[in-house]
């Protein structure tokens, strides 16, 4: 089974999904779906595009790998880059603090890029 052939095999329609949800996960899993072949239909009930949440979100190893092999930015030009991690007391004095370079995005962003992807039309 070759990877564009949706789980079908060659004679056979590709195979149907539906996801339900259409955030950040569900955008996720269909887009990979899609890529291997996949007819997907992504169901979300919120009506058009969510409004901001005023959140966001530290771009993780996985997720950077997700973004570079489907060719979605999801960068210091899309986000805001974190040279370090701290905790803090409810005082506000430093408990831990370590060098940990991050991409930070908001939900926003992250949502647009991955709606506006090619295969999430």
């Amino acid at each position: 089974m070759s990877d564009n052939q949706g789980f079908a095999d060659r004679n056979s329609q590709p195979l149907r999904v539906i996801i339900s949800g259409g955030s950040v996960g569900g955008l996720c899993a269909g887009l990979a779906l899609h890529r291997i072949g996949c007819h997907v239909r992504i169901f979300e009930h919120l009506p058009d595009v969510l409004q901001s949440w005023g959140a966001g979100s530290i771009v993780q190893l996985e997720m950077s790998r997700f973004f570079f092999e489907h060719g979605i930015a999801a960068t210091e030009a899309t986000g805001v880059l974190s040279e370090k991690q701290q905790f803090l007391s409810i005082d506000g004095s430093i408990i831990w603090e370590e060098a940990i370079p991050q991409v930070m995005i908001s939900w926003d962003m992250l949502h647009h890029q991955l709606r506006n992807d090619e295969g999430a039309r």
